[in-house]
């Protein structure tokens, strides 16, 4: 009687629990989502953030807190988001540096496979290189020619430390023979502003409205594109890979939650996304500085953190940098 009366009880136990839960999981959102940028504001990363959270917030009816925890190559970020609750209210933009910043520390604190759940990219977009415009120099050939004449070597701008331009850099230069100095700093922004005063003299970053626009008005000179294929938009910039077969370098940009984020939470996420991502006016706004926009699944999110992460595993301990 006694067990009949325990399996009843336990029974009528889960019955209660049960709709709590589901009723808990149905009413996600219920308070402001938090997306994390792993450094400093402004430039690119607070573009694509804010384009597709503020569509999110809208599809999911909470409002959209956009955080910045920069620091060490994105490390920092990437690590408060991993140790975060994991109900999906904490969020982590994340780029290769991420993957990237892991290898490059002595302990790290998280694994960008293991430690989150994919909830989808958001784009995808090449890499260019940019020289001021006292640089003696008008294709990509003769900025080889001109930096193997300066043995001591060429000052290039990086938005940090092990960032991705900045590994983009580097391989660029030891593929094509040639010295670069790498000078970090705290972000996009601030790259950008020292090309420009000639403090550096080059630079391997992603096509911003900015970018472009110091292109367009004389200050900048717009050597190549790191691309299978020519650009959309652009398609009269020269392909790195003409002046160095095979090279290419593919920024990409995406969502992430901790680990153990429930799968109904991840879904209403990942269809908020979804969302934004088909929206006319975000198709426009990324087309306009020619991001590939992601396909709206976590697979595909998923794939290319597993791909990035097998393909820096063994390169950044051979550049000998590390982030403390």
């Amino acid at each position: 009687m006694k067990t009949i009366r325990r399996r009843h009880f336990s029974t009528l136990l889960l019955s209660a629990i049960a709709p709590a839960w589901a009723n808990a999981q149905e009413t996600f959102p219920n308070r402001p989502f938090k997306i994390i940028i792993p450094y400093a504001a402004g430039g690119l990363s607070d573009f694509i953030v804010r384009t597709v959270g503020e569509h999110m917030a809208k599809r999911l009816g909470q409002p959209l807190v956009v955080d910045y925890k920069s620091g060490a190559s994105g490390a920092i970020g990437a690590q408060f988001v991993a140790t975060s609750p994991a109900d999906g209210y904490t969020q982590l933009f994340i780029n290769p540096g991420q993957v990237i910043a892991r290898y490059a520390t002595s302990k790290p604190t998280y694994d960008a496979i293991t430690s989150f759940v994919p909830i989808g990219l958001i784009s995808q977009t090449p890499m260019l290189v940019y020289v001021n415009s006292s640089v003696p120099v008008n294709n990509l050939r003769e900025f080889i020619e001109y930096a193997k004449t300066q043995p001591q070597g060429i000052e290039c701008g990086n938005a940090g430390l092990l960032s991705f331009g900045h590994v983009t850099a580097e391989r660029f230069a030891r593929a094509a023979g040639i010295k670069l100095l790498h000078v970090p700093y705290k972000g996009g922004p601030q790259m950008t502003m020292a090309l420009r005063s000639g403090e550096t003299k080059v630079m391997f970053t992603t096509p911003t409205a900015d970018n472009l626009g110091l292109v367009e008005s004389g200050h900048f000179k717009l050597l190549g594109v790191a691309s299978r294929d020519p650009m959309a938009r652009r398609p009269n910039i020269p392909l790195v890979s003409s002046v160095i077969p095979g090279f290419e370098a593919q920024a990409w940009y995406g969502l992430l939650a901790p680990v153990g984020t429930p799968a109904p939470v991840v879904a209403a996420l990942n269809g908020a996304l979804r969302s934004a991502l088909a929206d006319p006016d975000v198709k426009e706004k990324f087309a306009r500085l020619d991001h590939a926009l992601g396909d709206g699944t976590t697979t595909q999110m998923g794939d290319i953190v597993k791909a990035e992460d097998r393909a820096w595993k063994d390169l950044i301990p051979q550049l000998g940098v590390k982030i403390e």
